[in-house]
């Protein structure tokens, strides 16, 4: 039976699904005002109030098809609270009235959007651009509305009746790939057009003109006034000035391209800017900056001012900002807020995010004028000693550090001490000692700045007190830390290579000093400055480094009794403290106590340095159990995040996945296949700890080299040396938030920052023995739209391929109108691996509450191709496990549960950005990476689909349910059946074939048959069919290897090596012409003689197929075996219009299929005992994803819900009988 004829042009047909929710490419935003934002998803057209951050209304404003483009008229009155709207996609435009008013439940008005007549309107060719037009009497309201077509010509129609009153052609005829309206009149109206020749071509549109036709029916061949000349590509986009005198093109081959309009009629661009690295899509001219967005997905910012363009000064247009902060690719739409202060952009992954323009010269790239620098006064200033004997060589800075608010304290050659004051200029001498003359490591307390610590070259470390002189006066004034005379102690006989300052979090009185000597254990000393009357400075450890490893950076776990240490190696060193208690310092002779490392980590990153470390403060009282959240920066660019525990251990709860090295029974190695290593160690006291390690993601931030992590208002700062530059880069957020010319990487430096808008940051370094500083001025708190920029959450940058909701029983939090919800997970050709909250929608729930992405995870390294998850596990219900699959033969399993309190949240440090990772989990769900299977080394073979399931079993000690069974299929014909245990982290490869199957795998299905045995009550038989692009569907039965697997385990030591291959296959059904993209099978629920399974497919032939397989079996003493033969077939040769891509059988005779045609059909089929079985079609829903891949279907609160993907995700829902 083939679809109705009218198929074709209808959205909906029978028992069709309603949209509940739509992620898709943004393709228009458009600022109503300062705090309301009109968004375009697909058809829909959503307003957001900034204010309150969320979306407050949603249209439907066209039929089907994407809105490409917004245009709004404000309508003059007191209350600025009335605009009209056009909203154009295509062919059609929609007509509306957009006004604000008083809410119910809410302070803020709320936006009421009526259409105006005629409303939806049918246009006779695809519209370019549209243009409101006001009388030239002046009028309040527009009352004409102008419309570009693709074929170069221009139509003008009165609103009011919707008669055209006229229409204007270009002499130039041709197809153009992009139109832009100037003017607001019909004698100033003027058209930017790029052609297919890819030129530029601007002419008179308006009515101004003589020989035009009053009526509209006859069109006027106007003239071209410029043709602009100099692109390379497609033009996709034109931008006027404010004026009208420059034109900005934007185009395929990369660049922006500006053209002043009072030149010549044929010209060449007068600027053509760079630094785009994919075609660029649209910009916008302001009066001061450019602002252009581009496939790359970075929006770019120029210095430009449009007053002083191709006029006799050197200032040329300059980059001044590159934010990222979209995934996959492509930032489809810009819009700028009327007050021209932040910029929106609309990404291809669906999010929407505000970018702060007002202080962009100062927060995106600063240049050398704002840089001050300290230079050293004559010796006679500051000198307490004869230094007429020396060499004759002036006295110069050779190290320093920052003490904050302004404030550095310097060493000289000649060991002075010297406080200055960047505010006043003035310096104060703290302290001479000709220990420091010719070498001095130099740090200060992070957190007040009033003690200096130095380390001599004779393994000295001396403590100064440094009181806080106030800008305006000579004399100091009372310090948090009362002033001390200086303490020196011996550490070492050799010099100390390196010293840090670390203030204790619960008590700023109290400061641990780690000085490094080469060769030698770490020296940690203690500060106690509780006594004013008598400071202690005492040796308490000498922590003992693993063999080779040099440190680099410190972190104190004060509530955890954790020291943690990077190293120049790529390790991360751990040192359990807490068999010690801190007792007081009473002596100067205190021997230390040697330390030797709990955990060496190595090649955390690679075999680059290990930077920086940051551990968030986990507020959970200290128990057995004492866990950390670690995340580390490296100098490849990434920041990894880590969760790390340690047990008792007595109180392990699974035995050790490692094996402690005889010769450093501390040591690990970082092991990608491996997400989750256990070490079991012992304390310096001799007491057993199982040491957990979890390495949560990765995320590359940059090309260069990370130096700094900074935590502030719940925001991770990331410092970064990148090509001459001191970048800040917000981890939470997502792009660049400051940039200083510096020269490159410096051998010392320090930032820091009150507020995570870097109002008050400091970045202060050391270049040719002058210490420079750049300081952001001092501006009063404030909220600003950049403290929350995310203003719709972003979904997939890519494809995405394999949809699945997780079992009923995985309890996340409930929508906003607290029903039932589901999670879906999601993955694509980004290898993003997504997992969101679906919930139906209801009278009182707007469909924008029934969607929330909880979690995003990136570890595969290429295209996430299938995902499946196992059922659940009796022991434990509440936790699940996911299988994900994908290119590069990668197999991984995750384990999902919703958080629950006490665990720590730690910071985002990913929600997204880029191609290289993506990882942002909510508080409310947890995803943790268990085990990967080990694969080949041809990374060109992909697994196409897989399939996962339990076997109950005598043989089975541990519950059942924990032997996860996974059967996956190649693209190079190979079938594999896989056993995973995810408490043991560990896959075992059971049986594959690599003989039977000639063409690349594409899909499969599992089913288990039971059947009575002449030794037991029941048997089974585990059956996997198997669908190829020959169009053959297979059945192999698996039931050998996994009985084998059950009674003995894995035979060989090596967990890639199958024990056995698999059978020939029990049936063979040529289905389709070419590739079985998709394939179903279920136990028939009908009461026959002969047991019967249904096989449902669809393929690349746009054919749909079901086949009912009898099953007949035969059991003996020995074994019981099972044969397939097919008893009923019937096929829809013309399902679709295009290839079957998504498949999901809903009860026992329904089945929905969605294709390329971006149809989801309904299906059913009937069967008789007198005749052939037959397939209906009973609904067909027009979807409003582009390129659907994936289809899955779940029930919730008594309906279905239905979610299909491929450019973006779509929910819809039916009742059960639809």
């Amino acid at each position: 039976m083939e679809a109705p004829p009218c198929l074709a042009d209808t959205p909906q047909y029978g028992a069709a699904l309603a949209t509940t929710s739509l992620q898709a490419p943004v393709t228009a935003i458009h600022f109503l005002s300062d705090e309301y934002l009109l968004i375009a998803v697909g058809p829909y057209l959503r307003v957001h109030d900034l204010t309150r951050r969320c979306t407050v209304h949603e249209v439907r404003v066209l039929d089907y098809g994407r809105v490409h483009g917004i245009v709004v008229a404000p309508i003059p009155g007191d209350a600025h609270d009335r605009w009209d709207v056009v909203c154009y996609g295509g062919k059609a435009a929609g007509l509306y009235h957009l006004r604000l008013v008083a809410g119910h439940d809410s302070e803020r008005p709320m936006p009421e959007i009526t259409p105006i007549a005629p409303g939806l309107v049918q246009l006779p060719d695809w519209i370019m651009d549209c243009q409101w037009l006001y009388d030239t009497d002046g009028t309040a309201e527009p009352v004409e509305l102008a419309f570009a077509f693709a074929h170069n010509d221009v139509a003008i129609y009165r609103v009011a009746d919707w008669q055209p009153v006229h229409r204007a052609r270009c002499d130039v005829q041709c197809i153009v790939y992009s139109a832009r309206f100037f003017g607001r009149t019909h004698a100033s109206l003027r058209v930017a057009v790029g052609t297919v020749f890819n030129q530029a071509l601007v002419w008179d549109a308006g009515t101004a003109r003589q020989g035009y036709d009053p009526t509209g029916h006859t069109p006027v061949t106007m003239s071209v006034r410029h043709t602009l000349v100099g692109h390379e590509g497609v033009i996709f986009r034109l931008r006027f000035s404010r004026d009208g005198n420059t034109l900005a093109t934007v185009s395929d081959d990369r660049t922006i391209r500006l053209w002043d309009l009072n030149a010549p009629s044929t010209c060449t661009p007068a600027t053509t800017l760079y630094g785009h690295t994919a075609r660029v899509w649209d910009c916008q001219i302001l009066d001061d900056v450019l602002v252009s967005i581009a496939e790359d997905t970075a929006c770019r910012v120029w210095s430009f001012n449009p007053a002083q363009f191709c006029k006799d000064t050197d200032d040329e247009p300059r980059p001044l900002a590159h934010w990222r902060g979209h995934r996959g690719k492509s930032v489809w739409s810009l819009a700028i807020n009327p007050s021209r202060t932040v910029a929106a952009t609309g990404g291809g992954d669906g999010g929407v995010r505000l970018w702060p323009l007002g202080d962009i010269r100062r927060a995106a790239r600063t240049d050398e004028s704002a840089l001050q620098a300290m230079n050293l006064p004559p010796l006679v200033a500051y000198a307490v000693a004869d230094h007429s004997t020396a060499k004759p060589r002036a006295d110069f800075i050779r190290n320093f550090a920052y003490l904050g608010d302004h404030r550095i304290v310097a060493a000289t050659h000649y060991g002075y001490l010297l406080h200055y004051d960047y505010r006043n200029g003035r310096y104060h001498r703290l302290h001479y000692d000709p220990e420091l003359a010719g070498y001095a490591m130099l740090d200060a307390s992070s957190s007040n700045g009033q003690v200096a610590v130095c380390g001599s070259i004779n393994g000295h470390v001396l403590a100064v007190s440094i009181p806080t002189y106030p800008a305006n006066a000579d004399s100091a004034t009372v310090s948090v830390v009362p002033p001390f005379a200086p303490l020196s102690l011996r550490v070492a006989t050799a010099q100390i290579f390196d010293v840090q300052v670390h203030t204790d979090p619960a008590d700023p009185h109290y400061l641990h000093i780690f000085a490094t000597v080469l060769n030698e254990p770490i020296k940690w000393l203690q500060l106690d400055l509780r006594s004013p009357s008598e400071p202690v400075l005492r040796h308490v450890f000498d922590l003992v480094l693993p063999t080779a490893t040099l440190p680099t950076c410190f972190h104190w776990a004060a509530n955890r009794h954790i020291l943690l240490a990077g190293s120049r190696e790529g390790a991360l060193v751990a040192y359990d403290v807490l068999p010690f208690s801190r007792g007081p310092a009473t002596s100067e002779k205190h021997e230390p106590l040697s330390l030797h490392p709990l955990l060496n980590l190595r090649r955390l990153h690679g075999k680059d340095t290990l930077t920086c470390l940051h551990v968030p403060t986990n507020p959970n009282p200290l128990g057995p159990d004492r866990q950390l959240r670690v995340y580390s920066g490296g100098r490849d660019g990434v920041v990894r995040q880590l969760d790390l525990s340690f047990t008792p251990g007595h109180l392990a709860a699974a035995s050790p996945s490692h094996s402690p090295s005889p010769v450093d029974p501390h040591l690990l190695v970082v092991d990608a296949t491996v997400p989750v290593r256990q070490l079991l160690v012992h304390t310096a006291t001799g007491h057993p700890v199982t040491v957990r390690i979890s390495l949560v993601h990765q995320e590359r931030v940059t090309k260069g080299w990370i130096e700094g992590l900074t935590a502030v208002d719940g925001q991770l700062l990331i410092s970064v040396f990148y090509r001459k530059r001191f970048v800040v880069v917000n981890g939470t957020h997502h792009y660049d938030q400051l940039a200083i010319p510096c020269g490159g990487g410096h051998r010392r430096w320090y930032f820091r920052t009150a507020d995570a808008a870097l109002d008050r940051a400091a970045f202060v370094f050391l270049r040719r023995q002058q210490v420079v500083a750049y300081f952001a001025p001092d501006r009063p708190a404030r909220a600003t739209l950049a403290d929350e920029p995310v203003v719709q959450p972003a979904f997939h940058g890519r494809e995405v391929r394999c949809l699945a909701f997780a079992p009923s029983t995985l309890v996340v939090l409930p929508g906003e109108n607290h029903g039932a919800t589901r999670l879906l997970a999601a993955g694509g050709e980004d290898g993003v691996l997504s997992l969101s909250r679906v919930g139906p929608s209801s009278a009182t729930t707007a469909s924008r509450d029934t969607f929330r992405v909880l979690a995003t995870v990136r570890r595969h390294n290429s295209v996430l191709k299938a995902l499946a998850w196992a059922p659940c596990s009796v022991s434990n219900p509440a936790t699940h496990y996911l299988y994900t699959a994908g290119g590069h033969q990668e197999l991984r399993c995750w384990v999902v549960h919703a958080a629950t309190p006490g665990q720590p949240a730690g910071l985002p440090v990913n929600k997204n950005n880029g191609e290289d990772s993506e990882n942002d989990v909510s508080e409310d769900l947890r995803c943790l990476e268990v085990a990967v299977a080990t694969t080949e080394t041809d990374i060109g073979i992909r697994i196409m689909d897989l399939v996962v399931f339990t076997v109950p079993s005598d043989h089975d000690t541990q519950d059942p349910t924990l032997t996860h069974f996974i059967a996956a299929t190649y693209s190079d014909a190979t079938v594999r059946l896989w056993a995973c245990r995810p408490t043991q982290h560990q896959f075992s490869l059971l049986a594959e074939d690599v003989v039977h199957h000639t063409h690349c795998v594409l899909s499969a299905a599992y089913q288990r048959v039971t059947f009575p045995s002449a030794t037991s009550t029941q048997a089974a038989c585990h059956i996997l069919f198997t669908g190829a692009t020959d169009g053959i569907i297979r059945a192999i039965d698996l039931t050998a290897p996994i009985q084998h697997y059950l009674q003995h385990g894995t035979s060989t030591s090596n967990p890639t090596v199958p024990i056995m291959p698999l059978d020939a296959p029990l049936l063979t059904v040529r289905a389709h012409q070419s590739g079985v993209n998709v394939l179903r099978v279920w136990r028939s629920a009908e009461h026959e003689p002969i047991p019967s399974l249904w096989l449902a497919s669809g393929g690349d032939d746009n054919q749909l197929a079901a086949h009912r397989v009898e099953v007949m079996t035969s059991a003996t003493q020995s074994a019981a075996t099972i044969s397939l033969q097919v008893a009923a077939s019937v096929r829809i040769p013309s399902a679709h219009a295009s290839a079957i891509q998504g498949l999901e059988v809903i009860g026992d005779h329904q089945i929905l299929t969605v294709a390329t045609d971006q149809r989801i059909n309904s299906w059913r089929i009937a069967t008789s005992a007198s005749a052939s079985p037959e397939i209906h079609l009973t609904g067909s829903t027009l979807s409003n994803v582009v390129d659907p891949g994936a289809l899955a279907v779940t029930p919730c609160d008594n309906r279905w819900v239905v979610a299909t993907a491929g450019i973006g995700l779509e929910v819809l829902q039916g009742d059960h009988q639809a």
